[in-house]
This record gives structure tokens, C-alpha cells and sequence, in this order.
């Protein structure tokens, strides 16, 4: 005799409301322009440059609803930097994170500066440890804030 079916498990919802988190982003992806116009001075080789980085872009692909595991109606668009808030989710790590898989990036802020420092400081000792990097090494990143809201 088969057994029943198991009682649906409900996820609690609540609501959220976080004011000023600090989301990290190295400050070479954040600047007006390009980084790629230190590879030229030539505007015909940059715009060539600027196609081929498109073409393989996540971000780009994504806002045109060309990467399967996130869809064009779970992006921002029309907001001051939807760009830094797009490359959060569209540019996941090849084996994912803590909190997200490898087909969808997610959005990491502290409460708290020190919390985010401390978050990129780990993955970046993480990052030159790999590859046994023995030289001093400095970065420069950009402060982005945030508030969330969520209803539950």
C-alpha cells in the first residue's frame, strides 16, 4: 500500500529592510570608459576590442536575455548603475559561491565596511595563493551602497 503524500513545506517569508550596505567592486570595473582603452590609442582597434569584449561579455549577454540560467525580467534596467547590479548576477564564478551556483552570481554587501574589506581581502589572498604570487600586491575598489528591501 503506497504511503500518502508528505505535507507541502511552506519557506517563511519575512520582510527585510537593510539601509547602506557596502558592495566592494574593483574600481578598474566601475570607472567612466573602458579599462580596455589602455590596450590602444587607436579608436578603430578599441572599437574592435569593445566588440569582441561584448560578444563575450556576461553582463551584455544577459541584459539580451542570451545566458540560460538568469532572464532579462530578473535584471535592472533604466537606474544609475544597473551595470554594477546586472554584473552581480550575471557574472558567476565557474564553480558558484555560498550562496549562489555556478549559472547565477549573486549580490554580497556587508552591514558593515569592515565585513566587506575583510570579504575581499580573503578572496584575493585566496586568488594570489593559487597562482603563488610572491610580490606585494595593491587594489583599489569602490564603496558601492545599497539598500534592500524585501516584503514579505
Amino acid at each position: 500500500m503506497p504511503l500518502p503524500p508528505a505535507p507541502a513545506t511552506r519557506i517563511p517569508v519575512i520582510a527585510v529592510g537593510l539601509e547602506d550596505t557596502h558592495r566592494l567592486i574593483p574600481a578598474k570595473f566601475s570607472q567612466t570608459g573602458t579599462v580596455l582603452s589602455r590596450l590602444t590609442v587607436d579608436r578603430r582597434v578599441l572599437n574592435e576590442l569593445l566588440e569582441l569584449d561584448g560578444a563575450t561579455n556576461d553582463r551584455l549577454l544577459g541584459e539580451e536575455g542570451l545566458l540560460p540560467g538568469i532572464g532579462i525580467h530578473e535584471l535592472v534596467y533604466g537606474v544609475d548603475y544597473a551595470h554594477i547590479v546586472n554584473a552581480a548576477f550575471t557574472h558567476a564564478a565557474p564553480d558558484g559561491g555560498r550562496f549562489n551556483s555556478s549559472d547565477r552570481g549573486a549580490w554580497y554587501g556587508g552591514l558593515e565596511r569592515e565585513v566587506s574589506l575583510a570579504e575581499v581581502a580573503f578572496h584575493k589572498q585566496r586568488q594570489l595563493e593559487e597562482v603563488n604570487w610572491q610580490e606585494e600586491e595593491t587594489a583599489t575598489f569602490d564603496d558601492y551602497l545599497a539598500d534592500l528591501r524585501a516584503c514579505g
